[in-house]
């Protein structure tokens, strides 16, 4: 793609390019003539007037369509109308929001772990994230990748950020009194998931910049773009073998720290809150309704990866007695740990209705059921089924009578990201309504 068509948001006509569209945050959905456009919200943070926006854009433009919330901490508009479409990405502007860069061949949008600069054990990373993403911004090539490329921040050592799945994974952790980086990276998930290696035991951080430009250039480079299949930065890993893997992406850091604008060299210390919930939205949606009363509730919300919105307070009683008597949030403040991809409900990739099977599981596994639960309705495994605890990856087969038959396959046993654990296979083929009594009995 080059300079005279780079893709503009908000944009004044729907793009006739695909290229274009998907940098705009735009994807088709299944069901033809309608859109998804998708946001970013850097580190899952929204104040409460961007809620309260993300609300009126809702009923604006899909009305009876809620908001969706996806595992990288972006929102999405469902069933968009594409002449709604430049109309809706303007009134997103207005708000400060920006769908560039939420989908394509990018970088896309930059996590943190929800606590992040809010609990008294976490720091805040959100300016050394931003001096980041401003200077990868400034890459020739940042709209013109191999594949896309994701970077995650955890402001403690429990890795919330996933690092481990991600092409950058930063992780803050003190040696002697000292505030570095443990730098994990060219990790991803996909049909064949990998976790990824250490590149950095320690890295200062006002080199997070220089650092994360040196890996972004060496993908730009060695990237496979031929095979979209195996172009992922970890592709360019596996191929050259992780010793010469890191030595190259060591001398690219060398060459690049110089001439990159280093970022904050240390990081704020949280300002103390005390997490009062975790708001779990059934299959990733948020109606405008709910949006708003996050928006009038007092809290601070951050977003997390798995469809659940933490609030966050000082006077945590207090907090959670507000809480309980709030008619929206209330019923929300509880729930199983279960996140799905969209599947048939609107991918043009999903072999399942993943929505179906999430409620399901919502009405029969007891409420005491402790591990998470990822659903994914094809292969791709959007859902983070390969890292999950329990990893559920849609299926078709025929029955006896040749009907066609939804199921899926099981994995267990994966460190969510936060480790290199992958998750393994369970069961290879369970149907959906033996789901739930499948995992009663196995978990």
């Amino acid at each position: 793609m080059t300079d005279t068509i780079l893709p503009v948001f908000p944009s004044e006509a729907m793009p006739a390019d695909a290229a274009a569209c998907r940098l705009l945050g735009l994807y088709q959905q299944r069901q033809e003539g309608l859109w998804l456009q998708r946001i970013k919200v850097q580190g899952g943070a929204l104040e409460p007037q961007q809620w309260a926006a993300l609300a009126d854009c809702c009923d604006s433009f899909t009305p009876g369509t809620p908001l969706l919330l996806t595992t990288r901490q972006d929102v999405e508009f469902h069933n968009v109308a594409p002449e709604a479409v430049p109309c809706l990405q303007q009134a997103l502007a207005k708000a400060g929001f920006t769908g560039l860069g939420a989908c394509g061949d990018t970088l896309r949008n930059i996590t943190l772990c929800p606590g992040n600069g809010l609990t008294e054990e976490s720091v805040d990373l959100r300016a050394i994230a931003e001096a980041v993403r401003l200077a990868l911004s400034e890459f020739s090539a940042i709209f013109s990748l191999p594949r896309k490329f994701k970077i995650s921040f955890s402001a403690c050592p429990k890795a919330c950020g996933q690092p481990w799945i991600n092409d950058l994974g930063f992780v803050a952790q003190r040696k002697n009194g000292t505030l570095l980086f443990r730098v994990i990276g060219a990790g991803s998930l996909g049909p064949r998931p990998a976790a990824g290696i250490v590149l950095r035991e320690e890295l200062a951080l006002e080199d997070a910049p220089a650092f994360s430009l040196a890996a972004l250039t060496l993908f730009n480079k060695y990237g496979d773009r031929e095979h979209r299949g195996k172009a992922r930065l970890r592709h360019v890993r596996q191929r050259l073998g992780d010793v010469p893997f890191l030595e190259l992406l060591d001398d690219f850091f060398v060459r690049l720290r110089e001439g990159t604008a280093a970022g904050p060299a240390t990081a704020p210390p949280a300002i103390g809150l005390h997490r009062v919930a975790l708001l779990a939205f059934p299959c990733g949606l948020v109606t405008a309704a709910q949006a708003r009363a996050i928006a009038e509730s007092g809290f601070i919300s951050r977003i997390q990866n798995h469809h659940r919105v933490a609030l966050y307070a000082s006077d945590p009683a207090g907090a959670a007695a507000a809480l309980a008597a709030n008619p929206v949030l209330g019923s929300l403040a509880c729930g199983l740990d279960i996140a799905s991809c969209p599947g048939t409900t609107w991918c043009r990739h999903g072999l399942i209705n993943t929505h179906a099977v999430e409620l399901l599981l919502r009405q029969q596994l007891p409420e005491n059921f402790s591990k998470a639960i990822r659903i994914s309705g094809c292969p791709n495994g959007c859902a983070h089924s390969g890292v999950a605890q329990i990893g559920c990856i849609g299926r078709v087969r025929k029955d006896e009578q040749g009907n066609r038959l939804e199921g899926m396959q099981v994995l267990d046993g994966g460190g969510m990201g936060k480790t290199p654990e992958l998750a393994r296979e369970k069961a290879s083929f369970v149907s959906v309504q033996d789901m739930p009594d499948f995992l009663k009995m196995n978990f």
